[in-house]
């Protein structure tokens, strides 16, 4: 097979899909570090996109639209607790940087 493959660096997504973000961290007990990170869209649940904090904690999930989501972390340690979540989280617009 040959030819070009065209990758766009704007992730468009037919419901969800914007030019907003959500930026945070998360840690367990206190202590940050790499954890899945999931979105959920509030009013039906469904699941937007998933990634994984860097050791710092920190996450971002970009070019979504400006929605009510919700977050939930998840924990795969040796001794996992409860998953942490960030309910009613609001995108910001990716113009104001």
């Amino acid at each position: 097979m040959s030819g070009r493959v065209f990758h766009s660096p704007i992730r468009r997504d037919m419901f969800y899909g914007g030019r907003h973000k959500i930026v945070g961290t998360t840690d367990e007990l206190g202590v940050r570090g790499a954890y899945r990170v999931r979105l959920y869209h509030q009013p039906s649940g469904q699941l937007v996109q998933q990634t994984r904090s860097n050791e710092n904690g920190d996450f971002q999930f970009d070019w979504i639209n400006s929605d009510l989501y919700f977050c939930v972390a998840h924990d795969h340690g040796d001794e996992p607790v409860n998953g942490a979540l960030r309910d009613y989280v609001t995108p910001e617009d990716r113009d104001n940087e």
